[in-house]
């Protein structure tokens, strides 16, 4: 799922669906950015001298200014926070892969960072399971109080029960279930028999 959490932090994992995304939303908007700002007569407008620039007189040589350094200043500007989405996007891919962060930096190596980026953070799988950087993509969270009853339902078994992943993410939905039917049942009476003091019981 993505939030807008996975978007802006650093912190977690995402997976390879969500970076895949992620850079292909980006392309998108980029060229969209990119195709807005030129001027009405294409890229030789940028190209064109709209102005002059002198120096002392003697100096130096007329310098022409151009609408490419304005094109150029405001595609940097608006396209800067795409940039900081697409910097979180290779991290939390890395940390799904059970990486630092830092391995982003290895696409300034010029053609092989980048490829070997493709490969890496577009191909290859992430951990199934919890790693260093926190629980798997779109893991079920699991309620308050659930590790206790687990480690209960553990210690019943005596440790010979193998609990799948199934089991757990039905144990928990039913649990959390159970939990909102007390607390529906518990709010009328609650409600029903007034105020208590402090410290005192009916």
């Amino acid at each position: 799922m993505m939030t807008f959490g996975s978007l802006m932090w650093v912190t977690g994992r995402s997976s390879r669906q969500h970076w895949w995304l992620v850079q292909l939303g980006c392309m998108v908007i980029l060229a969209l950015l990119f195709f807005s700002l030129l001027p009405s007569d294409g890229w030789d407008g940028l190209t064109q001298p709209r102005g002059q620039l002198r120096l002392d007189e003697g100096t130096s040589p007329v310098l022409p200014l151009t609408s490419m350094a304005d094109f150029l200043r405001n595609f940097g500007f608006y396209s800067s926070p795409l940039s900081w989405v697409l910097f979180v996007s290779h991290i939390r891919r890395y940390h799904d892969r059970n990486k630092s962060g830092w391995w982003s930096l290895v696409a300034v190596i010029p053609v092989i960072g980048g490829l070997w980026q493709l490969i890496e953070l577009g191909f290859l799988p992430g951990n199934p399971d919890k790693n260093n950087y926190g629980p798997p993509p779109g893991a079920v969270r699991l309620p308050a109080g659930f590790d206790q009853e687990l480690d209960e339902l553990e210690e019943k078994a005596g440790g010979l029960a193998k609990v799948d992943d199934a089991y757990l993410a039905n144990y928990a939905q039913k649990f959390a279930a159970s939990q909102q039917q007390e607390l529906a049942i518990a709010g009328p009476a609650t409600a029903s028999s007034g105020p208590r003091a402090f410290g005192k019981r009916r």
